[in-house]
């Protein structure tokens, strides 16, 4: 192996590890992500709560989803942080990232607001059923993020859901509103 060979490969390498390095970094220090991928068996632990009507057991796995079955006008306290003062900003974001997306379709929301606000995203269909993304207190750049599946486990189904995104902060509550389209 000449010397030119040699140097080729120990660049290559020297990029492998940069680039594994960078990804490990990310890996390590990016926000808390929550995805379902419960089984619809009832042995298993679901990876949403459920509560309302239809529900004989309510169980509860790590916090990721809430399937509530009430009313789109059912009171939600989301806790704030009485660290942060000032005036609250009305959410914004990709609350979805795909508005149209398909059964089984990975999702990613957003929320940003003012810095160390609660905040969680709705999902109300037209018959009044609310799937809920858990609360997460905002970063320092005013940012709470969700990694999640659109399945029939959650409680989605195909058709037009209303989305709402709700930040509180110092007892101060405010609501965006966005529409997502769930396709067969």
């Amino acid at each position: 192996m000449n010397k030119k060979q040699k140097i080729l490969i120990t660049t290559a390498f020297i990029i492998l590890a940069v680039a594994i390095g960078v990804v490990s970094y990310y890996s390590f220090t990016s926000k808390k992500t929550y995805t379902s991928t419960a089984p619809a068996t009832p042995k298993s632990t679901p990876a949403i709560k459920s509560k309302g009507t239809n529900s004989s057991n309510s169980q509860q796995a790590p916090p990721t989803i809430t399937n509530t079955q009430t009313s789109p006008s059912s009171a939600k306290s989301a806790p704030f942080s009485n660290e942060v003062s000032g005036s609250l900003e009305t959410p914004y974001g990709q609350f979805v990232s795909n508005n149209s997306p398909s059964m089984g379709s990975y999702e990613e929301s957003e929320c940003e607001t003012t810095p160390g606000a609660s905040c969680y995203i709705d999902f109300v269909s037209s018959s009044g059923k609310t799937i809920s993304l858990q609360t997460e207190t905002t970063d320092s750049q005013g940012v709470a993020a969700w990694s999640w599946y659109v399945s029939s486990q959650m409680g989605f189904s195909p058709g037009t859901w209303n989305i709402q995104a709700i930040a509180s902060l110092n007892g101060q509550t405010k609501t965006a509103s966005s529409t997502m389209n769930v396709q067969q």
